[in-house]
């Protein structure tokens, strides 16, 4: 059978407004991943959060749901703030010293497809100072 998202969202609505925390939680998917309705993380947050309080069996899954929201709303938020630094310097240092500073669009697929390695350097980089703390602790 073909899918239907705009059934479905109007379905979800309507269970939303009696109450259903499964289609508050199925609504603020639908909003985080953009399937079906416009892509809007905020309102995907207010209807994480409607789901949590109408139902108490909801509270797990969407607090793992909105922690990942979070984290990914944090990492635009920091995305748009390293693109907006980029410009500034390329544009005040650029002609003088030849300074290119490239937009995310270059260096964020280049982080995606090298997470695994990123992950792995900042797991060492972390046992390093648990590492050095403890030797301290007991040097001390």
């Amino acid at each position: 059978t073909e899918v239907n998202y705009r059934k479905a969202v109007t379905h979800y609505r309507a269970a939303s407004e009696a109450r259903s925390a499964q289609a508050m939680f199925n609504l603020a998917y639908m909003h985080e991943h953009g399937i079906g309705l416009p892509q809007d993380l905020h309102l995907a947050k207010r209807f994480y959060d409607m789901a949590a309080e109408t139902s108490q069996d909801a509270v797990w899954p969407v607090a793992l749901c909105r922690t990942r929201l979070l984290v990914e709303m944090a990492l635009d938020d920091a995305i748009e703030r390293v693109d907006q630094l980029s410009l500034q310097l390329s544009t005040k240092y650029g002609p003088k010293y030849g300074l290119w500073l490239p937009p995310s669009t270059v260096w964020v697929p280049w982080l995606a497809e090298q997470w695994d390695l990123i992950l792995i350097a900042v797991m060492v980089c972390q046992l390093s100072v648990v590492l050095l703390v403890r030797n301290r602790i007991s040097a001390g």
